[in-house]
């Protein structure tokens, strides 16, 4: 008993926290394994071995469905214990009067744990389906599509104190003149109007972090020289005045501030509004740097 003790250590160590998938499911295996062919130990003295450890096989293998997070590593793990407690019983088992309701239960409990497991598979697969759309809905703007003011803040903070060499440059847009837009066409057309910016300015910073910070406001976030900041903003700017939104020619003001380390982002934040309201006294439709 002392091999089937060391066994078990084994499985649950392999099913502890910080294992990878591969290994959790091999500790599952293992486990169900030990457990069914220990209790077929025990019982192997009894005059009725052969009844007991078709029984065990049974109810282990319907016992442990709900273990295993998809139906293939299940039927694995019904195979290997059905083959390491019933192989060895082959014989009796065939000259057995019972082998028939013998073999229905054994064919019964391997059918009933699989639907068990995917019912269990199909449950987790929603629950998992559903933690996305939670993610989604929590870090992601319902009307752009793109990174909400939670998630931009998140991003910005991890870039305000990675070790990087290059310097980040916080860019902040506001579409000018936007609330004639929503007096004189409607909030539907200010809602594509929106949509149209955020996905303009995706296109332009590439894979740069980016996202709405509420209302007609929205923020980039640079990584490298004052040059690369300068020409993002010059090319925002052309972007929407070469090609008109829908029917309307809407045009983008920009702050852009440079983090220097102790700031904090509300500081580096401020800096971009005072310049993006520099730009719009002087005119709009155009970039200033922090001074």
């Amino acid at each position: 008993m002392s091999v089937y003790a060391l066994m078990l250590f084994a499985a649950a160590f392999l099913t502890a926290k910080g294992v990878s998938t591969f290994e959790r499911a091999l500790g599952r295996v293992a486990y169900a394994v030990t457990i069914a062919n220990a209790l077929a130990y025990v019982v192997d003295v009894s005059p009725q071995s052969l009844f007991w450890v078709v029984a065990i096989s049974a109810i282990v293998v319907v016992a442990m469905s709900p273990l295993h997070n998809e139906p293939i590593t299940f039927f694995l793990c019904a195979l290997m214990i059905g083959g390491s407690l019933l192989f060895p019983k082959h014989e009796a088992l065939s000259a057995s009067p019972e082998r028939a309701w013998m073999w229905c239960l054994i064919l019964f409990s391997l059918l009933f744990g699989l639907l068990l497991n995917t019912l269990y598979f199909m449950d987790r697969l929603g629950l998992y389906r559903t933690n996305q759309q939670l993610v989604e809905l929590a870090y992601r703007d319902s009307l752009t599509l793109i990174n909400n003011r939670r998630a931009f803040m998140l991003n910005l903070e991890r870039a305000m104190v990675a070790e990087d060499e290059a310097a980040l440059y916080f860019m902040l847009l506001d579409i000018d003149d936007f609330k004639s837009v929503n007096d004189q066409y409607g909030h539907a057309m200010g809602n594509q109007v929106l949509c149209a910016v955020a996905a303009r300015i995706r296109a332009v910073v590439g894979d740069a972090a980016c996202g709405r910070l509420g209302g007609e406001e929205f923020g980039v976030l640079l990584q490298g020289d004052r040059a690369l900041a300068q020409r993002t903003a010059v090319h925002l700017n052309h972007s929407f005045l070469d090609l008109p939104i829908d029917y309307l020619w809407v045009t983008v003001s920009i702050g852009v501030a440079e983090f220097r380390h102790g700031m904090s982002a509300g500081q580096l934040m401020n800096e971009a509004d005072q310049a993006l309201y520099e730009v719009k006294r002087t005119g709009k439709n155009g970039y200033a740097f922090a001074a």
